[in-house]
C-alpha cells in the first residue's frame, strides 16, 4: 500500500494494474472483446451473403461495356444492339499514359465479332477485287461502307479515317478486340519482333509484309515467351515514346527516345533485379548495424541541419544586402521564369527568408539543448529496436502476409461493388449526337407507333426506338439521334448493399492492418520483457501470431471498427460536399470544411491511440478500452518523451532510407559505367532511376517494421521505468545504456545480469 501511495503522489493517481508486474503474460490469457468479434464475424457472414447474391444476379456487361467514337454503349444503345465488341482502328494510339484522361485518339467501332482474319489495304488493293475488299473493310458505320462504289472511294474513306487501313486477327478481351493471342499452343511468326523500321503495334498489320509462308510458320512452345517479351519491349517503347512526345515537339525524336528507354529497361532487367536484391540485403545489414551507428548518424544529422541553416542564413543576408543596394527595375513577363526572377530580385524576399531561417535555427538549437537527454534516450531506443529486429528477423518479412490479405480484400470488395452496381434496370434517354465542334446535331428524327411520345431528353427503349424512329427526310433509321444508356437504376436494397460493401472494405482493411501491428507489437514486447535476450524463443513471431489470433481478434475488431466508422463519416461528408457544390453556399462550405478537418484530425488521433492500445493489449492482455486508457495515461505522463522520440526516430528513419536509396543508385550507376551489360545501354540513368524508386519502396517496408519495434519498445521502456526500481525483486529490463543515460542500475550481483 505504501508503494501505491508513492505512485499516487508521483502521478496524481494510483496505477490500476498490478504493482508486481514482471512482464507481459504469455500464459493464462483470456479472450478480449468477444462481443465485438462476434459482431465482426456476423458482419462478414452478411457480407458473404451479399457477395453471393451480387455474383449470382449481377451482369458486368451493363456497366463495363465499351463505348464507340459516337459515345454509344456497344450492345446496349440503339444502332449498336447486338454489337457488343469494340474494334480500334489503331490500337497503338491507346498506349499512352494520358489516355485515361483524354481518351484514345483513334476511331472506335462496335462490331458483332472481332476480325477473324488479317487485312491490309496497301498490300491487298491490287490482289483482290472491289467486292472482296469492301466485304473485309471495317468502317465507322454500315451506311458509309455501303456508299463505297469503287477502290478510289475506299482509298478516300481510309484517308479520312472512315474505314480502317489495316487490322489483324483478334480475340475479344473484356469486349475489346485485341490482337496477338496464340491459339492451340502455337503463335504465328508474324507476331514476333520485326526490324526496327517496321512497327508491330496491335492493330497495325505491317507484319503482312512477310511472305505467306513466314506468316503461317509457327514458333516452338519454348520460343513463345521470348516472342512475347519482344512484343513487351515494343509496347513499352511505344508507351514511353508517347509519353515523351508531351515534352518534345518532334514526334519522331520522342518515339526514338521511347524506343531507347524501352530497350534500356529490357537490357538492364537483370541488373535492376540484382540491385533490388542487394538493397534488400543491405537493409537487413543496416538494421543490424544501427545498434552501433544510430548515435553518430543522429548527431551528425542534427549538427548538419544546424550548419545548413547557418549557411542558408548567411547567404540570405548576403543577397538581401546586395539587392538592397542594387538599383534594378522589376522584371515583367507572362512566363514563369520572369516571375521567379522578379521574386528573387526583391530585397523583401531575402529579408523574410533570413528571418524565417534564423527563427528555425534558434528553435532547433534550443530544442537540442533542452531535449538533449531525451534525444539520447531516443537514440538508445533506436538501437534497442535494431537489436529486437535483428533477433527476430522473420518480422522483416511479415508484411508480405499483410500485402496478400490487403490485395485479396481489395479484389473482393471491388468485385462485389461492380456486381452490385450492375443489378437493376438500365435507363435510356433519347439524345442527339454532337458534332466535332461540340454542337448538337439537328437530325429530323420522327417516332411513331409505340414510340410516338419519344422526345429528346426523355426516356426511351432502344429496341422500340430502332423499329419506330426514322429520319423524316431519308426515311432511314436515325443515325445522329440515339436512345443511349444513362445509368442503372439500383433498387433501394441494392444501394444499401453498396454502402454495406464500402463499410465492409474499410473495416476489413483496418482489421488486417491492426492484426499485423499487434502481432509485431507482441513479438517485440516479448523480446523486451525477456530478461536474458539470448533466451528469446526461436518461434517468437509464431507465438505472437497465435496469441493474437486466439485471444485478441476481438480487440483488433473493436479498434478497426472505430477507425472504419470515422473513415465512413469522412466519405459521407465528401459525398455531401460534392452534392452541395452546385448551390455555392459559403456558410455550408465553411461548416463542411470544419467538419472534414475535425474528422481528419480525429481519425489521425484514433490511429495513434489504436496503435498504442494494441501494444498495451499485447503486453497486458487487457481489452481495448482498458488498453487504450492505460496507453493514453502512460503517454500523457511522458508527453515530452513521446513527442521527442516520435520526431527524432522519424527523422532518423528518413535519413536511413535516404542513405540506402542513394547508395543503391550510386552503386548501380557505377556498375553500369565500369561493367556495361552485353547489350550496351543508351542511358545509364534509366535503370538507375528504376533502382532508386524500387530501393526507396523496399526500405520503406523494412523501416515500417523497425518503426513498430521502436514504438513498442518505447511503451515497454516507460512501463519499465514506472514499474521497477532495480531491486532484485523488481529489476529493470532495459539495456545497460538506457540505465546509464537515466542514472539507474540494477542493485543485484553482476552475475545475475549476464545475458542482458
Amino acid at each position: 500500500m505504501a508503494e501505491d501511495e508513492e505512485l499516487m503522489n508521483k502521478y496524481g493517481k494510483p496505477l490500476r494494474y498490478d504493482r508486481n508486474f514482471q512482464g507481459p503474460r504469455q500464459k493464462n490469457r483470456s479472450c478480449t472483446d468477444v462481443p465485438c468479434l462476434l459482431v465482426f464475424v456476423l458482419f462478414l457472414t452478411g457480407w458473404g451473403f451479399i457477395a453471393r447474391y451480387a455474383f449470382k444476379n449481377g451482369d458486368l456487361n451493363q456497366i463495363m461495356s465499351p463505348t464507340d467514337s459516337l459515345n454509344r454503349k456497344c450492345g446496349l444503345d440503339s444502332g449498336v444492339l447486338g454489337k457488343s465488341n469494340l474494334f480500334f482502328f489503331d490500337l497503338s494510339k491507346c498506349i499512352n499514359p494520358s489516355v485515361p484522361l483524354t481518351g484514345c485518339p483513334t476511331p472506335q467501332v462496335c462490331v458483332r465479332t472481332c476480325p477473324s482474319e488479317d487485312f491490309m489495304w496497301d498490300e491487298m488493293q491490287n490482289r483482290f477485287g472491289f467486292e472482296e475488299l469492301r466485304s473485309r473493310l471495317i468502317c465507322q458505320s454500315e451506311e458509309q461502307k455501303l456508299a463505297l462504289r469503287n477502290k478510289n472511294d475506299i482509298e478516300r474513306a481510309i484517308k479520312n479515317d472512315l474505314c480502317a487501313r489495316s487490322y489483324m486477327k483478334s480475340e475479344p478481351l473484356f469486349n475489346r478486340c485485341l490482337s496477338g493471342f496464340p491459339s492451340a499452343g502455337c503463335i504465328s511468326r508474324k507476331f514476333g519482333r520485326l526490324p526496327r523500321d517496321v512497327y508491330t503495334w496491335p492493330g497495325n498489320a505491317s507484319a503482312l509484309v512477310r511472305s505467306p509462308q513466314e506468316q503461317e510458320e509457327c514458333l516452338k512452345p519454348e520460343d513463345v515467351i521470348k516472342e512475347k517479351m519482344n512484343q513487351a519491349n515494343d509496347l513499352l517503347s511505344q508507351l514511353v515514346g508517347n509519353f515523351m512526345s508531351i515534352f518534345y515537339n518532334d514526334t519522331q525524336d520522342a518515339q526514338r527516345l521511347g524506343e531507347e528507354i524501352g530497350e534500356d529497361l529490357i537490357n538492364s532487367m537483370n541488373v535492376i533485379l540484382w540491385a533490388c536484391v542487394c538493397t534488400l540485403i543491405a537493409s537487413l545489414i543496416f538494421i543490424a548495424l544501427m545498434r552501433w551507428l544510430s548515435g553518430p548518424i543522429m548527431w551528425f544529422s542534427i549538427f548538419g541541419v544546424l550548419v545548413g541553416l547557418l549557411v542558408g542564413l548567411y547567404y540570405s543576408v548576403k543577397e538581401y544586402m546586395f539587392w538592397q543596394r542594387a538599383a534594378t527595375g522589376a522584371i515583367h513577363g507572362p512566363n514563369l521564369y520572369a516571375t521567379v526572377q522578379s521574386i528573387l530580385q526583391n530585397p523583401k524576399t531575402w529579408l523574410y527568408l533570413s528571418i524565417f531561417i534564423g527563427v528555425c535555427f534558434v528553435v532547433i538549437l534550443l530544442l537540442v539543448i533542452v531535449l538533449r537527454k531525451r534525444i539520447r534516450i531516443a537514440i538508445a531506443l533506436t538501437k534497442e529496436g535494431s537489436k529486437a529486429v535483428s533477433s527476430v528477423y522473420s518480422t522483416v518479412f511479415f508484411p508480405v502476409f499483410s500485402w496478400v490479405l490487403f490485395i485479396a480484400a481489395i479484389v473482393f470488395a471491388v468485385g462485389v461493388g461492380l456486381y452490385l452496381g450492375s443489378i437493376g434496370d438500365p435507363t435510356f434517354r433519347m439524345v442527339r449526337q454532337l458534332t466535332a465542334k461540340g454542337e448538337a446535331t439537328n437530325e429530323p428524327c420522327k417516332c411513331e407507333g409505340p414510340a410516338f411520345n419519344y422526345t429528346v431528353g426523355e426516356a426511351c427503349t432502344p429496341q422500340i426506338f430502332e423499329q419506330y424512329c426514322y429520319n423524316e427526310l431519308s426515311r432511314k433509321p436515325c443515325t445522329q439521334t440515339t436512345c443511349s444508356f444513362v445509368n442503372i437504376n439500383n433498387p433501394t436494397n441494392i444501394e444499401w448493399a453498396i454502402v454495406y460493401n464500402v463499410f465492409g472494405f474499410l473495416w476489413l482493411t483496418f482489421f488486417i492492418s491492426g492484426f499485423s501491428y499487434m502481432v509485431l507489437a507482441s513479438t517485440f514486447a516479448r523480446w523486451y520483457w525477456t530478461f536474458k535476450k539470448r533466451d528469446v524463443p526461436f518461434f517468437t513471431l509464431t507465438g505472437a501470431f497465435c496469441q493474437t489470433a486466439f485471444y485478441h481478434l476481438g480487440t483488433v475488431a473493436f479498434g478497426s471498427l472505430i477507425l472504419a466508422i470515422c473513415r465512413m463519416i469522412r466519405l459521407v461528408l465528401e459525398y455531401i460536399d460534392q452534392k452541395l457544390k452546385k448551390y455555392d453556399n459559403a456558410v455550408t462550405r465553411a461548416i463542411l470544411c470544419c467538419m472534414r478537418c475535425f474528422f481528419w484530425l480525429l481519425e489521425n488521433f484514433l490511429k495513434f491511440l489504436n496503435r498504442n492500445a494494441y501494444i498495451m493489449c499485447a503486453i497486458h492482455g487487457n481489452n481495448f478500452c482498458s488498453s487504450a486508457k492505460d496507453a493514453f495515461n502512460l503517454i500523457m505522463r511522458n508527453f515530452l518523451r513521446v513527442i521527442t522520440l516520435d520526431k527524432v526516430t522519424d527523422f532518423l528513419f528518413f535519413l536511413s532510407k535516404l542513405l540506402i536509396t542513394a547508395g543503391a543508385g550510386a552503386s548501380t550507376y557505377y556498375f553500369l559505367v565500369h561493367y556495361p551489360p552485353q547489350n550496351p545501354l543508351h542511358y545509364n540513368a534509366v535503370p538507375t532511376t528504376v533502382v532508386v524508386i524500387a530501393s526507396f519502396l523496399i526500405t520503406s517496408v523494412f523501416f515500417s517494421v523497425y518503426s513498430t519495434a521502436v514504438d513498442t519498445l518505447f511503451l515497454c521502456f516507460l512501463e519499465d521505468c514506472e514499474r521497477n526500481d532495480g531491486s532484485q525483486e523488481k529489476p529493470y529490463f532495459m539495456s545497460k545504456q538506457l540505465m546509464k543515460i537515466l542514472g539507474k542500475k540494477n542493485k543485484f550481483p553482476p552475475r545475475q545480469q549476464r545475458g542482458k
